[in-house]
Formats: C-alpha cells, sequence, structure tokens
C-alpha cells in the first residue's frame, strides 16, 4: 500500500470527491488524502510532506496570480496538478510555466487519463527533485539568472558560501553586481545569445561580498525556470590555477629573459630532435634565425651534422639521460663548439660555447711550440726553463739526453723530484739569484763519462705582464775546448812571460859583461892581460849559452 500523502486543494466537494475516488483506485487511502479549501487552514497542512498536490483554479479561496508560488514557497518539491475549465486553458498554460506539473480540464478526464497525468507528474517531478538536489547540494558553483533582467532566481549553497552572501543577499541582486564594473558591458554582450547547450563562456572576473576579485571558468545554457527564460550558471574558481600559470609565465619570462641574455649559445630540443627554443647568441653564432628552425629537426637545419659527433653525443645523453660534454667541428660554418648537453623532461638542452678562436690560438701556439722545439732541439747546447717550484716548463733534447746520462736511467716526463738534493743544491745559488730578476752567466764544471765537461750557462729571469718574474731560462754552452784553448794560450803566455824576464835579466847580465870586456881587449895589451880577457869572456860566453839554452827549453812547451 502506498504511505505517501496527497494534498487536494478545492472548495468544490463533488469534484474533491471524484478526484479521491480516482486515488483510491490507484491504491491510496482515506487517511492518505487531505482535503482543504484554503493552503492555510486548517494550520497542520502546512506541516504535510505531499507527495502531490491537486489544485483547483476556480476555487473560491485560490488566487490563480499566487497559487502556485504559494504552494511552491511550502511544498517545493511536489508536484502540482491543477484542475481548470475548458475555457480557461491558456491560464492553466501560465500556471505550468510557473512550475506546475501539468493540468486536467474538468469533465474531460476518465480514470486512465488521470492515472497517467499523475504518474508522469510524479516522474517529471522525482526527476526535477533530483536534479535540484544536485543543484543545490553540488560542490560547484552554480546559480540561474533571468536572461532579460539578468536578475537571479536560483542559487546553490557552494556559491553562497564562495562569494560570502546569505541567499536572501544573493537573489535580490543580478548578475552585472557579481562583476568588476569594467566587465560588465563585455557581459551584457556575451548574453545576448546563449546557446541552449552548455556553452564554454572562457574566464571571467568575479566580485566577492568582500570586494575580492577572482577568476572563473564559465560555463552556461538557456533554461526555462519558473516561467522564467534564464540561463543557468556553472561557475568553475580558477584563481589559483590561473595566477600559477601567471607564476609559471613570468617565470618563463624570466629564464627566457636569462637565456637571451646568456653570453653562451643555448637550444633546446624535444625528443625528436626538433628545435623548440633557441637564444639569440645561438642565433648569431650559429648564423640562423628561429623563424627558419624552430619546430624543425635540428639535423635539417644544418646539413652534414648528422656525419659529425654531434648525432651520437646527442642520441647517448636522450638514450641514457646523462650530460655530456664534448667539443666538435662543424665544417659548413668553420664552427668549433664546446658543448654542453643535458637530458630534460622532454628532450635535451643544449649549452654552447664559440671555441674557434681559441682552437684557432691552440693551434698557433701548437705551431709556435712545435717551431720552438725544432729550434731548440737543432743545437747540441742545453735549454730548459723552471717554474718558482723549480719544476721543468719546457726543456730541448739535449737536456734530456744530459739529465738521463747523470741520472742513470730513461726518463719520459722530468719533474723536480727526479734530480736529487744533491743537483738541487749543486744549482741553488744561481737559481735564487735568477730569481731576483738578475740576468747573468757563470761556468760550471761537471764530470760526464769519467771526463770533466766545461759549460758556460746563461740565466734570464722569464717575466709576466707586470714584470713579475715567473720563471727562469737556462742556456748551457758546452766550452771545454774553448776552456782548454785558454788554458793553453794562458800556459804560453805565461811562459813568453819567462822568457821576457830571462832576456830583459838574465841574459842582459853575461851580454854585458861581454861587451865590456871586448871593449877592453887590445893587441897592445900584455898577453897576460888579454889571456885573462879572454878567460872572462869564455865564462861569460858560457854563462849566456846556459840562458840560451834555457829560453830554448821555455820554447820547446808551446
Amino acid at each position: 500500500m502506498n504511505q505517501s500523502s496527497i494534498l487536494i486543494i478545492d472548495d468544490d466537494n463533488q469534484i474533491s470527491q471524484l478526484i479521491k475516488h480516482l486515488l483510491f483506485e490507484i491504491n491510496y487511502t482515506e487517511n492518505q488524502i487531505h482535503i482543504t479549501k484554503d493552503l492555510y487552514r486548517p494550520n497542520d497542512l502546512l506541516d504535510l510532506n505531499p507527495q502531490c498536490i491537486i489544485a483547483n483554479l476556480e476555487s473560491t479561496y485560490a488566487n490563480n496570480d499566487k497559487l502556485i508560488h504559494q504552494i511552491q514557497e511550502h511544498f517545493p518539491f511536489a508536484p502540482v496538478i491543477v484542475l481548470t475549465e475548458k475555457n480557461n486553458v491558456k491560464k492553466a498554460n501560465k500556471t505550468v510555466e510557473m512550475g506546475a506539473a501539468d493540468y486536467l480540464i474538468k469533465g474531460e478526464f476518465d480514470a486512465d487519463a488521470f492515472k497517467k497525468t499523475f504518474n508522469l507528474a510524479l516522474l517529471r517531478t522525482a526527476r526535477e527533485n533530483n536534479y535540484r538536489l544536485l543543484f543545490d547540494d553540488s560542490p560547484a558553483l552554480m546559480y540561474i539568472f533571468d536572461s532579460v533582467t539578468f536578475k537571479f532566481l536560483a542559487v546553490n549553497e557552494a556559491t553562497l558560501i564562495h562569494y560570502g552572501y546569505t541567499r536572501e543577499e544573493f537573489l535580490a541582486m543580478d548578475a552585472t553586481q557579481l562583476r568588476p564594473i569594467e566587465e560588465v558591458k563585455a557581459f551584457k554582450a556575451a548574453n545576448l545569445n546563449v546557446p541552449a547547450s552548455y556553452f564554454d563562456f572562457g574566464r571571467w572576473k568575479h566580485k566577492r561580498k568582500d570586494g575580492s576579485i577572482f577568476i572563473v571558468h564559465i560555463y552556461a545554457h538557456t533554461t526555462s525556470f519558473e516561467g522564467n527564460q534564464a540561463v543557468s550558471i556553472l561557475a568553475v574558481d580558477i584563481d589559483k590555477k590561473v595566477k600559477a600559470e601567471i607564476a609559471l609565465l613570468e617565470k618563463n619570462a624570466e629564464i627566457q629573459d636569462i637565456f637571451e641574455s646568456i653570453t653562451d649559445g643555448f637550444y633546446a630540443m624535444n625528443e625528436k630532435f626538433e628545435v623548440t627554443y633557441i637564444n639569440k647568441e645561438a642565433e648569431k653564432i650559429l648564423k640562423c634565425s628561429r623563424a627558419d628552425i624552430l619546430g624543425k629537426e635540428l639535423w635539417e637545419s644544418f646539413p652534414g651534422s648528422k656525419e659529425t659527433a654531434f648525432y651520437p653525443q646527442y642520441q647517448y645523453a636522450l638514450k641514457e639521460k646523462v650530460s655530456v660534454h664534448f667539443e666538435e667541428f662543424y665544417a659548413p660554418l668553420g664552427f668549433w663548439g664546446s658543448m654542453h648537453v643535458y637530458p630534460t623532461k622532454d628532450g635535451l638542452a643544449v649549452y654552447f660555447v664559440d671555441v674557434t678562436a681559441q682552437k684557432r690560438n691552440q693551434e698557433k701556439i701548437l705551431n709556435a711550440d712545435q717551431n720552438l722545439r725544432a729550434i731548440i732541439n737543432n743545437t747540441c747546447d742545453i735549454i730548459w726553463s723552471i717554474d718558482w717550484e723549480n719544476n721543468i716548463i719546457t726543456a730541448n733534447d739535449a737536456f734530456n739526453d744530459r739529465m738521463e746520462k747523470l741520472l742513470g736511467r730513461k726518463i719520459t716526463q722530468f719533474t723536480k723530484e727526479d734530480f736529487g738534493e744533491e743537483i738541487h743544491n749543486s744549482w741553488k745559488a744561481e737559481v735564487q739569484r735568477a730569481f731576483t730578476g738578475e740576468a747573468f752567466k757563470t761556468v760550471k764544471k761537471e764530470k760526464i763519462d769519467g771526463q770533466e765537461v766545461v759549460e758556460e750557462v746563461s740565466f734570464n729571469p722569464i717575466l709576466d705582464k707586470d714584470k713579475s718574474v715567473i720563471g727562469i731560462s737556462c742556456f748551457s754552452r758546452d766550452i771545454t775546448d774553448q776552456h782548454k784553448y785558454t788554458e793553453m794560450i794562458e800556459k804560453q803566455n805565461e811562459q813568453l812571460k819567462n822568457i821576457s824576464y830571462i832576456q830583459s835579466h838574465e841574459v842582459r847580465a853575461p851580454l854585458s859583461r861581454i861587451l865590456g870586456l871586448v871593449a877592453l881587449f887590445d893587441q897592445q895589451n900584455t898577453a897576460l892581460l888579454n889571456a885573462e880577457i879572454i878567460n872572462k869572456l869564455t865564462a861569460s860566453a858560457a854563462e849566456l849559452d846556459e840562458v840560451v839554452k834555457k829560453i830554448t827549453s821555455y820554447a820547446q812547451q808551446f
């Protein structure tokens, strides 16, 4: 048995009894059926929760203009079926527009028609009530406004909470009052042709009761509400999302500004090696424009690059998700790049520096170094240089050969530790002197393969751009033969000095005596006197002969 109640509003007893008997036929009982002439009498009627209300439009106590509103005010979820005379159908249609479920013309319906109308009203209202519950209880922001006046007709609880209004305050407003004044004109223009199905109206600014502004995404469609042409709105608060998007755009702009201001070239690619971003420095270095390269595969924009180290290195970084660094030459541009490649979520990020000038300088330095080595190795003289820590900066082959002889072993690369304390100490004084900035020469003697070798060593300080000493260059020349020749000359000079001394002292004495004795010799002298003179001449001649022998002996030493 059906336990729901039915309320009949009618002062025509005959019609009331007819409806009552029709309800009996569809299993309603006496206790479930309530009949009243006036909605407000008795008062306990307002405590009912009727399943359906059947009202006679021609009832004495019915105010046709207000009856439906009064019923909806007290029983918002109950369907209303109105009874009307045939000549009053127009008014009945109006009540349907105002929210009545259906109407029946008195005298023109039978039990089947009543049952069908009654059941359809219940079904239709159940659906509407389900929709209303979805509307009222939905966490989404939903409201309905009149499509002509924009006055609010309905609003759900979520909207009231979000906007900060009471229901009475909200329903006393119109839709333009939810917007900043600068958007009202655009709002009215957008509502000129609202479609019947849900339509995406995009982003709008809305205003809360406290005046705070937030961004919503509006979806709308036209509907009929309580006899009014209306617009149903679903608003999604996307303020946080929009602020996050703005913050992200600002951050992206900031990052882009950084990329555009750095002196490194930079470009980004997706997993297909299609360029998604390139900064102006990269455009300059690679002699391209972003308009020509964006969205295109890198290898297409730079023919031949796929056959260089760029392709395998990029492939490796992308596949293994590791960063790589390498240097490579791209012949069509005559470009050397120092490439730093990093994997990203969507592909690769590439930072690079044009090192073409450095490479050319390195080549010049290498050539100069080779030329210098060719020069310093094209001599038997020993050439080397050291820094403040006594580390070998450069050395020629003659230096390496000498060190191997001194150390007794083959060494590929000399360090200061190879020389030992004895060698360091033997050169310590000269090295310290040279590091004061003085250029000088000295002679050093060494025992090489059991032979004494005499060398003239030049020390010259190496200066930086600020004239500070940063090292010493040394040049050692073998002067052993020159030294021996010099010793021989010095020895000969000493002998000549001795001969000169003999000539000036030892030869002069006997020669003077001989000359004096010759002057004394006279034939008129007695034989005895001349004999004595001759003996003395003989003795002086013998003395002179000894001196001559002595000179001869010295001369033979040359």
